[in-house]
């Protein structure tokens, strides 16, 4: 059900500064993904196999605001791409395990996240993938 992993989420102050590190100074390919909610900003990033999504705050009080000044600038989450997300959503809900954001139709993403009080702490992302990268 898991071929590996997606990408690691990094929640940054500003993702131009992130991107000077990561693309200017590392080398890595500003990715074709870019999407802008009213509570982030979302750029992914390719270095080499690895995809970083670069998450900026937008707005007071959303969830990557939160998290940043609970915690700092880091890694926010990271995602495991698998076959089919509805399935395995199914077994870790089986296996008690606590699911949000379910978005199995989602416009950019079919995903879900397991919480991070269900896994050791990590925010755990399971998705087949994001539309302009890897799906259809």
């Amino acid at each position: 059900m898991i071929s590996g992993i997606h990408h690691l989420g990094i929640a940054v102050k500003s993702v131009d500064a992130a991107l000077a590190l990561f693309q200017g100074v590392l080398g890595g390919q500003l990715g074709t993904y870019r999407a802008e909610t009213e509570q982030w900003l979302s750029q992914f990033v390719n270095l080499g196999d690895l995809r970083l999504e670069l998450m900026e705050p937008r707005g007071q009080g959303g969830i990557i605001e939160r998290f940043l000044v609970g915690r700092g600038e880091g890694v926010h989450h990271f995602a495991l791409k698998v076959d089919r997300v509805a399935d395995l959503v199914a077994a870790c809900e089986e296996a008690g395990l606590m699911v949000v954001n379910k978005r199995f139709q989602g416009p950019c993403m079919i995903g879900a996240f397991i919480h991070p009080r269900s896994a050791f702490g990590v925010l755990v992302e399971l998705t087949e993938g994001v539309r302009g990268i890897d799906l259809p």
